[in-house]
């Protein structure tokens, strides 16, 4: 089947460095959490003290603007 790159890049894996266990989700250097997520081609940032609340919130985002992508 044809894919875009951008449909393609979904199927990556986790690198081995990363520390929250999900895509997109990353600490900072002032130890608080970033999710980021992709939107018509423009990062969207959102950072939070609890990595609950950013898988919550990415997770959120991914339903909305890629409802047939598992989150």
């Amino acid at each position: 089947r044809w894919v875009t790159d951008s449909e393609n890049s979904h199927n990556q894996c986790l690198s081995k460095n990363n520390k929250s266990g999900h895509q997109g989700i990353y600490i900072t250097k002032a130890n608080t959490w970033r999710a980021c997520i992709s939107i018509n081609k423009k990062l969207v940032t959102k950072t939070f003290k609890k990595l609950e609340d950013a898988i919550l919130w990415r997770n959120e985002m991914v339903k909305i603007h890629y409802p047939t992508r598992p989150p």
